[in-house]
């Protein structure tokens, strides 16, 4: 059973997408060596950058091995 549970809520993560960042990463008790790398976290994980990925255009899973 885990000791510790981190709540987030879409609402916070759409508002304040770098606080949210860090928050995570201080729960998982991680750090980031400049505010760029938590730039390029949060644009990673953004419902901006990943509803224009290819895969989330045409609605179709990809599949290994064809």
């Amino acid at each position: 059973m885990p000791r510790e549970i981190l709540f987030l809520q879409y609402e916070e993560l759409k508002r304040d997408p770098i606080v949210q960042v860090k928050r995570q990463a201080s729960f998982l008790e991680g750090s980031f060596n400049n505010e760029g790398e938590i730039d390029e976290v949060a644009w990673r994980c953004s419902l901006e950058r990943r509803k224009d990925l290819e895969v989330n255009k045409d609605g179709e899973r990809v599949r290994n091995g064809g």
